[in-house]
C-alpha cells in the first residue's frame, strides 16, 4: 500500500495543473475562478512566510486528490484485466473498462487513509490556526485557501448528484457525505465574515479606497488589481 500511495503522490504532484484545467470550466465562462487559482499558484510561490506556502501547496493538493476521488477511473493501458469496454450506452462507464470493484474498493482505502484524511486534517489545522491570530497580513492567503476548498466543495456536490441521476437515482448518491461537505463550507464561511470580516477589503476595493494593501498580503499590482476585479465581478 505505501509504495501504491507514493506512486500516486507523485503522478498528483506532476499532474496538479493538469486536473485543474480538465475540471475547471472554460477561461470565458469562468474567467474569475480561474483567476483565482493563478493568484493561488502565484501566492504559494511567493508567500512571504513559510507557513503559508505550505499551507497553499497542501490545499492545491487536497483540491487534486478530491477531483481524483470523486470522478470516475477507467483503466487506459494495454491490459484490460480481461474485460471489455462497457457497451451500453445508458451506463456512466460507456466505451471504457471501469476499474474491477475489489481494485477500487483498495483505492479509495489509499486515497482516504493516505491522502484525503491526513491532507484534510493539516489545511484545516493550519487554516485555523491563520485565522484565529487575526493578524490581517494573513487575509490574502485565508481568501485564497477558503475559495479552493468552497470550489472543491461545489464540485464534489455536483458531481455526486450528476453520478446519481446517471445511475436512475434522485437527489445525491452520498447524501450524508455531502450534508457533511456543505456543513463545513457553511462554519468555514462563518469564521471569514464574522472573525475576519473578511468581506470588508471587497467592499472597500469597489469604493476604490483599499488602503495599504501589503498589511492584508496582497503584495503586487497584478495582485491588487485581482482584488479589485473580483468585487466587481462579484457585485454584477
Amino acid at each position: 500500500m505505501e509504495e501504491a500511495a507514493n506512486s500516486f503522490a507523485q503522478a498528483r504532484e506532476r499532474q496538479a495543473w493538469n486536473y485543474l484545467w480538465s475540471t475547471v470550466g472554460s477561461l470565458e465562462e469562468d474567467s474569475l475562478i480561474w483567476e483565482t487559482y493563478l493568484a493561488a499558484f502565484r501566492r504559494a510561490n511567493s508567500a512571504p512566510t513559510l507557513e503559508e506556502q505550505i499551507l497553499l501547496f497542501t490545499t492545491i493538493r487536497l483540491w487534486v486528490q478530491c477531483r481524483i476521488s470523486s470522478n470516475p477511473e477507467h483503466i487506459v493501458g494495454n491490459d484490460k484485466l480481461g474485460t471489455e469496454p462497457i457497451a451500453d450506452p445508458s451506463s456512466p462507464y460507456y466505451g471504457t473498462v471501469p476499474i474491477p470493484p475489489v481494485l477500487e474498493a483498495q483505492l479509495d482505502c489509499i486515497y482516504f487513509t493516505k491522502f484525503l484524511r491526513p491532507l484534510s486534517k493539516q489545511v484545516l489545522q493550519s487554516l485555523m490556526k491563520l485565522i484565529e491570530s487575526k493578524q490581517r497580513n494573513y487575509w490574502y492567503t485565508i481568501y485564497l485557501v477558503l475559495f479552493m476548498l468552497l470550489h472543491s466543495c461545489s464540485m464534489t456536490t455536483k458531481r455526486d448528484k450528476e453520478f446519481a441521476a446517471s445511475v436512475g437515482f434522485s437527489g445525491y448518491a452520498n447524501p450524508e457525505s455531502i450534508k457533511q461537505h456543505n456543513a463545513g463550507s457553511r462554519t468555514l464561511l462563518a469564521h471569514y465574515h464574522l472573525a475576519l470580516k473578511g468581506s470588508y477589503p471587497f467592499q472597500l476595493a469597489m469604493e476604490g479606497d483599499l488602503p495599504d494593501h501589503a498589511s492584508l498580503g496582497v503584495p503586487g499590482l497584478e495582485d491588487r488589481k485581482f482584488i479589485t476585479r473580483t468585487a466587481e465581478l462579484a457585485a454584477r
